[in-house]
């Protein structure tokens, strides 16, 4: 599917010394608080993969900058970047990575926020796959709440909640019914956590949808996002 960005979008290419190489998506004329979209794309992947997603999920389509970074990590085997390395890809070893790298994310949102003076109620974190998966770790393990809503498309959750459910934003977990590569039973079993845990999730499992995101996933995240940043900015 093409994904095609707002007529006004340019892109923004990383600066020199930059500490993670990424694709930055803005506008040419930006209002005073845009949308912030800090995006985490799949193993094996690179920022560009969801950086055109930005701006389509944005509830400020024209007024949004779109941070999608490269992982950090080089893949081993393919040209693409990994958040974290992955042999036997068991809970343990993506519980472990996910906190490993949790804290990186919690950086970088930070920073973005600061160097565009875009505050948490103007800002959403969207992964993908492990990107998804390193994104519910983040909002669920930070001191306070820096965004205002997460979505995770076809992740999970295998860390345990250490913020306070009233510091966890809104959360979006979308899924195929039909992965084969991560499970739709990994976001279910997440949304009855956090549900147990009083917090705000929405589940939306796409029927025949594999490892991936379509039309019908980027409007229910689309939807999310929109009605998120409503609440948010009530005051």
């Amino acid at each position: 599917m093409l994904l095609r960005n707002p007529p006004s979008a340019r892109y923004i290419l990383p600066q020199e010394g930059d500490p993670i190489t990424c694709l930055q998506l803005g506008t040419m004329m930006m209002t005073p608080s845009p949308t912030l979209m800090i995006m985490l794309h799949g193993y094996g992947s690179d920022g560009n993969d969801l950086a055109p997603l930005g701006p389509r999920l944005s509830p400020t389509p024209e007024h949004t900058i779109t941070y999608s970074p490269n992982a950090p990590l080089a893949h081993p085997m393919i040209q693409g970047y990994a958040w974290f390395a992955l042999s036997d890809i068991s809970p343990e070893e993506v519980r472990a990575g996910c906190l490993a790298q949790a804290p990186l994310i919690q950086d970088m949102i930070r920073t973005q926020q600061e160097k565009h003076n875009i505050p948490p109620e103007r800002t959403f974190l969207v992964g993908f796959s492990q990107g998804a998966m390193l994104a519910l770790t983040t909002v669920t393990t930070s001191a306070h709440k820096q965004v205002a809503g997460c979505i995770a498309f076809s992740g999970g959750l295998f860390t345990t909640l250490t913020t306070p459910p009233q510091e966890i934003p809104p959360l979006c977990l979308i899924h195929g019914a039909v992965d084969d590569v991560v499970p739709a039973a990994r976001s279910e079993m997440a949304a009855q956590t956090l549900g147990a845990a009083d917090i705000g999730v929405q589940l939306h499992i796409i029927p025949g949808l594999p490892h991936g995101i379509d039309t019908a996933a980027l409007d229910a995240a689309r939807h999310f996002a929109a009605t998120t940043s409503k609440e948010a900015a009530r005051p």
